[in-house]
């Protein structure tokens, strides 16, 4: 990497404190569009250039963890792919830690499915109904534990890819990754002393959405081994979008830790910059610099929440907002005939997923999923392994089948099944005869796609039990018949299973659906979409009625609607409440811009909603009822 860069002060500050002669752990406090992944390359070019030799005979390197791969991609390509820098992702990294201790980690996941073992007997012994579909669930998922238990002994040593779907009894999934080595990192020292010796520098970037129990372990080895050890925290609790971060970094550190604040912005005009600062004043009170000169223009567009013509109000938006601003590109693009694709000049963002699910079609099968906790950031983003085989494996399947695609289908059956396998004695005593047989299946399963009304439970029922694909058992539990539970038990288990029976009840182009959604090719994206990203024109769209009351509330963040007794509980125990979900959604959203922003806000009560935002964040001229 050519030093073609210069350090600010925050930057030649953060690069002394990576002195390991007299390393001193940080927090880099670093709000939206402040260059902060500029500072992070230019501190470690300066590495580079003056101790990389030093560490390299020590055969040492520094650690740099990113919450995504795209970001992990951006700093490497930053960094020329210099492989004296480990950049990773947060679940890269923690394999890597962990990978060689076979036996601890036997040990580990013995304690945890013993547990669990104990867990599920305690449960089918409480079950009333034992033909209850919970019941019969926890029965196969008894089973399931039990023989996984008994096959640790077999392996030889886990696999893991924070990418790739991989199954068997040596795969770890990612929750157990994270698990084990937040453990390890507490409660086994020699696992401390590799990480130390191997990465005397640790640096972590979106610190506010690193899981919690990781984070606390990192936090806890920088305490027992602060003279050799450098560990920098770097984010904006402001930005935290997922909900398995830590709330509050900096109140948990310790005095010695030093705090560092990048306040200016240089993504936006100062017009927009006057905006998030506005939101932000009502949280933690931390505020912005704008850097460019320009002003830029915002406009609050407000509609009555009843309106059906929602496509069509969002056109004239855009039309408007290209008068105001005198720039055309706010116009919607016209497709000509030929053309593949047309680039999208502005980005329109849907603040809460179950907007986004009603307008894209997919409602019927995400919804009743979101209203389960530990789903709800799986399911967003399709990280968690029922979601990533269904939006990976199964969508490009039924895509394949439907396109009578049958090198698509065959490369499916190949790579997630058996029926073109070695393991299968059929095929390797009668390959061709197998071959016509699979494709027989494949036949039979189009069939069912073609129909009207197939559920994306027939679906996976008929691929499983012609055994084209392998379904793995956390979805195949869902296919199991039996009687649902009553929907007002208060059973976690029963609540699982409502909520994926529900979900499975929607057609299977729901499931196609969410799966473009999750790739971003549905046209619009949310917070988690544009984590870290910015667009010259943002038009950001906000509507209760769509979003069906999930977590967030705009209507209360306007003041348009009152706040529940449990908000008002849970502000005055500085807890997270709908309002600061939403102000923090709010503040990602609106910060996206470079050039110009439009707000449109549906609401139930139009006159209170521009009343409270004249006297809040926007200005009279700003404002435009529909």
């Amino acid at each position: 990497m050519k030093a073609n860069y210069e350090l600010d002060e925050i930057d030649s500050e953060i690069y002394k404190f990576l002195d390991l002669k007299e390393p001193q752990s940080f927090l880099l406090f670093a709000g939206a569009g402040s260059g902060k992944t500029k500072t992070l390359v230019n501190v470690l070019g300066e590495v580079k250039k003056n101790d990389l030799d030093k560490l390299i005979g020590l055969g040492q390197k520094v650690a740099v963890i990113t919450y995504t791969n795209a970001a992990c991609e951006e700093i490497k390509q930053r960094l020329n792919y210099d492989a004296s820098f480990s950049v990773s992702t947060i679940h890269s990294f923690a394999w890597s830690l962990i990978n060689p201790h076979t036996e601890d980690i036997k040990e580990y996941l013995a304690q945890m499915l013993n547990n669990k073992v104990e867990e599920l007997k305690e449960k089918l012994a409480k079950a009333k109904n034992p033909n209850n579909k919970t019941a019969l669930q926890n029965k196969a998922r008894l089973e399931k534990t039990q023989d996984r238990l008994k096959s640790l002994k077999q392996v030889r040593n886990f696999i893991y890819s924070p990418t790739e779907l991989l199954g068997g009894r040596s795969a770890l999934n990612h929750a157990e990754v994270i698990e084990i080595a937040s453990y390890f990192l507490f409660n086994k020292p020699l696992l401390q002393q590799v990480l130390i010796r191997k990465f005397p520098i640790l640096l972590i970037d979106e610190s506010q959405d690193t899981f919690k129990n990781l984070l606390e372990a990192f936090i806890h080895v920088r305490e027992v081994h602060k003279h050799v050890f450098c560990f920098g925290i770097i984010g904006d609790q402001m930005q935290r979008i997922y909900g398995g971060g830590k709330n509050n970094i900096a109140e948990s550190l310790g005095v010695d830790w030093k705090i560092v604040d990048k306040k200016t912005n240089y993504r936006s005009p100062k017009r927009i910059i006057e905006l998030i600062n506005s939101i932000r004043r009502d949280d933690d009170g931390w505020q912005q610099e704008p850097f460019k000169d320009e002003v830029g223009i915002v406009r609050l567009f407000i509609v009555n929440s009843e309106r059906p013509d929602k496509d069509s109000i969002e056109n004239y938006v855009r039309d408007k907002m290209a008068e105001e601003t005198d720039d055309l590109q706010w116009k919607r693009p016209v497709q000509k005939s030929g053309d593949i694709e047309v680039q999208e000049t502005v980005k329109c963002l849907i603040l809460e997923h179950a907007m986004a699910a009603i307008r894209g079609q997919f409602s019927d099968f995400l919804l009743p999923l979101l209203s389960i906790d530990k789903y709800r950031d799986g399911a967003v983003d399709g990280s968690r392994k029922e979601f990533s085989f269904l939006i990976n494996v199964v969508v490009p399947f039924i895509n394949s089948i439907k396109q009578e695609d049958d090198f698509g289908i065959m490369k499916s059956v190949k790579l997630y099944g058996n029926l073109v396998s070695e393991q299968n004695s059929d095929f390797v005593s009668s390959p061709f005869d197998s071959l016509r047989d699979t494709k027989a299946r494949a036949t039979e399963l189009k069939g069912l796609i073609a129909g009207d009304g197939a559920t994306i439970f027939n679906v996976l029922k008929l691929i499983k039990d012609l055994k084209l694909i392998e379904i793995p058992s956390e979805l195949s539990i869902h296919l199991i018949d039996g009687e649902l539970p009553d929907e007002g038990s208060d059973s976690e288990d029963d609540k699982i299973t409502i909520a994926w029976g529900k979900a499975f009840s929607a057609s299977i182009e729901n499931l196609v659906n969410y799966a473009l959604y999750t790739n971003g090719r549905l046209g619009y994206a949310t917070h988690q979409g544009v984590k870290g990203l910015e667009f010259d024109r943002v038009m950001a769209v906000l509507d209760d009625k769509e979003s069906k009351g999930f977590m967030f509330s705009y209507e209360k963040l306007f003041g348009t609607v009152a706040k529940s007794k449990t908000d008002l509980e849970n502000e005055q125990q500085k807890k997270d409440s709908a309002v600061s979900r939403t102000r923090r959604l709010f503040y990602v959203v609106c910060s996206r811009a470079q050039k110009s922003l439009a707000v449109v806000a549906y609401t139930s009560d139009p006159s209170a909603l521009k009343s409270n935002a004249l006297e809040t964040w926007f200005k009279e001229e700003e404002v435009i009822v529909l």
